[in-house]
């Protein structure tokens, strides 16, 4: 049941959400958040209806994801950049959610047995010698990093309920072959889009404004490379060049470079041939998108029967986020969160794509 636990620290992956498991030997904390110097131990960083997170829990939590956070900052991390990457809210944020699900899985008799629990904390390599569970090396590894029993099989107790909470959901998804031709429909059918993003804001740089250089783009961008040099120089004063997208599947919404725009992607992937043939030209929120598509690619009917398994984990995993996004929703909506500002800084209750 533990297969979710990565690493020496774990990691639990739900949808949107990346919550650390504290689950950490031996780890020293490499940041003392200010926000939380002279406060006394038995200071709280929130509750979570009638559930108290305390500063121990937060500063915990914390230190873990200011040290993923500056591992991946290449070994850095300021406290300025702490503010900037708001740290302390998702980290709270996180919490958060984690009780949330313990208590939904509470509410739902979810609760594994006493058993499960020592199945799980006799897999744990920390407590084992000559590959075997060894009770003396668990009380010491856990006196070592002043755990106590007790603290930490209620720790294992409520990773299981949180397991639990995310399996349930696989009993409600069930996917039909229409929704498995969709997806490799969707995911079959791509485009390498060749274009130019001209910042729609900008002031008029050089003799041209924005939409007269990108008038100008309309004639210039070709799919052969030999035209590049060409326009590149009609772009400069902007700080832009041509660019292209490399295949993209219909299926990811979004065509990087260009983003999300609903006319740009109904052109590349609808059926009117224009764009094909002659670059089209497409005022955006943020820039003026002058696009071709030069590749496309279409799917391959006769491998659909051989798909079939992919395809449907595929099409059951965004069912699943889509269920536990909503479920996660609704818990944070209705649940009565309070968050000590001294703690945690600025907190507004937010929804599962937030923080």
């Amino acid at each position: 049941m533990f297969s979710l636990l990565r690493g020496k620290w774990g990691s639990i992956i739900i949808g949107s959400i990346i919550g650390f498991i504290a689950l950490v030997f031996v780890f020293q904390g490499v940041f003392s958040p200010k926000a939380t110097r002279g406060l006394h131990d038995a200071a709280i960083a929130g509750k979570v209806n009638s559930d108290r997170i305390t500063l121990q829990e937060f500063n915990q939590a914390f230190n873990r994801r200011a040290e993923f956070i500056k591992n991946l900052a290449g070994g850095k991390l300021s406290e300025e950049q702490l503010k900037q990457f708001r740290v302390r809210e998702s980290t709270f944020h996180e919490l958060v959610q984690q009780r949330l699900m313990i208590q939904d899985a509470h509410s739902k008799g979810l609760e594994p047995s006493d058993e499960a629990i020592r199945n799980e904390i006799s897999k744990l390599p920390y407590f084992q010698k000559d590959g075997k569970f060894d009770t003396i090396t668990y009380k010491q590894t856990l006196q070592a990093n002043n755990y106590t029993a007790g603290q930490f099989e209620k720790m294992i107790r409520e990773q299981l309920l949180v397991e639990e909470w995310v399996k349930q959901f696989d009993r409600e998804v069930q996917v039909s072959e229409t929704e498995l031709k969709e997806e490799f429909e969707m995911a079959g059918t791509q485009r390498n889009v060749k274009f130019v993003a001209i910042p729609a804001a900008s002031e008029k740089k050089g003799k041209l404004s924005p939409k007269e250089t990108a008038d100008q783009a309309l004639a210039l961008l070709k799919s052969d490379k030999k035209a590049d040099a060409k326009l590149n120089e009609l772009l400069k004063p902007y700080g832009v060049v041509v660019r292209e997208s490399g295949l993209i599947g219909k299926n990811i919404g979004m065509i990087p470079g260009i983003g999300d725009d609903a006319k740009v992607i109904g052109a590349v992937f609808g059926t009117d041939p224009a764009i094909k043939t002659k670059p089209q030209l497409f005022e955006t929120t943020g820039a003026i998108i002058v696009a071709l598509v030069k590749e496309e690619k279409n799917p391959d009917w006769k491998k659909f029967d051989l798909e079939k398994t992919k395809l449907s984990e595929q099409v059951a995993g965004k069912k699943k986020r889509f269920l536990q996004d909503s479920a996660m929703k609704k818990l944070i909506d209705d649940a009565h969160i309070d968050a000590n500002p001294d703690v945690v800084g600025e907190y507004v209750k937010k929804e599962v794509a937030g923080l």
